[in-house]
């Protein structure tokens, strides 16, 4: 995509210092129309993108166009087939997928070049609220096989950071209630926690002791946690992919809450239960099972 220029040592070093490994939301992929129009080659403005809200569950959607050609070194070469291998320095919480992120005729997250589709970036982060600057990583083959001979499946680049050819992703996070800016602030970069939760470890100072039971759960569960102060506490539930199944408030007492969940239509299956607001959240894992 764009010109990608072979990496600079110091510029690949200065990079990894602020990287957090994302996570991968695997095959929870965005069909179209979802995945928007873009005209033009790249990523677009990326001020114009929505703003991602911390403290609760959230998405963004990414449109691209694959370039046909980019720079190696001094030699300028054809895409044949472009794969996202891996995009990192997400706020904590958020994972990303492609609208190729399952696809039975190609590799997972490859594109062909000219081709459009998009990135979604989901899931509840509580990290700061500010602009953040992601790394992307590239695996690009230049050439097609014979065709008298198998398809080669191989890349002939492999790692490529779009940042040092100029291919940059802002992820804009915004406290609730609060507008999303028509500008990315570069003089206030962001950067993930140095540590991020797995995702079923409880990360709350203001709520403890989330339990739900039982589990695995059959039809309905009754969720209780701890909570230091009074208010507003959002329910969330995602699939083992990343995709939200479930979403509603709660007002909360200081002290022992109780409440409780209906399975509905959800199969079974590895979830998420999230619980909590912008000062911060408490995630369990569980199992839905027949």
């Amino acid at each position: 995509m764009k010109k990608l220029i072979k990496p600079l040592f110091f510029v690949l070093a200065l990079i990894a210092t602020f990287q957090a490994t994302a996570q991968y939301c695997g095959s929870s992929q965005v069909s179209f129309p979802a995945c928007g129009i873009q005209t033009t080659d790249g990523f677009g403005d990326y001020n114009t993108f929505t703003c991602i809200t911390r403290g609760q569950t959230d998405s963004l959607i990414i449109p691209f166009k694959v370039f046909q050609q980019f720079t190696v070194g001094s030699q300028q070469v054809n895409i044949y087939k472009l794969q996202f291998a891996t995009i990192d320095s997400l706020p904590c919480g958020l994972c990303w997928s492609t609208s190729k992120s399952s696809d039975a005729n190609n590799q997972v997250n490859e594109f062909d070049p000219n081709e459009s589709g998009c990135i979604k970036i989901a899931g509840l982060t509580n990290d700061q609220a500010g602009s953040y600057l992601l790394a992307i990583t590239l695996n690009v083959r230049i050439s097609s096989a014979p065709t008298n001979q198998q398809e080669d499946t191989t890349y002939d680049i492999h790692g490529e950071p779009s940042q040092v050819g100029g291919i940059s992703i802002w992820v804009k996070v915004i406290d609730a209630g609060q507008p999303c800016p028509d500008t990315v602030d570069q003089t206030l970069l962001r950067h993930p926690s140095t540590s991020c939760p797995t995702g079923i470890n409880e990360v709350s100072k203001t709520l403890t002791n989330l339990s739900i039971q039982p589990n695995p759960v059959t039809n309905e569960a009754k969720v209780t946690f701890s909570s230091v102060t009074g208010g507003t506490q959002q329910i969330s539930i995602t699939d083992i992919l990343g995709r939200e199944v479930y979403s509603t408030t709660m007002t909360a007492k200081a002290g022992a809450n109780e409440t409780t969940i209906k399975r509905n239509n959800m199969p079974s299956g590895i979830y998420i239960l999230y619980v909590g607001n912008s000062q911060g959240t408490a995630t369990k894992k569980f199992v839905i099972e027949d």
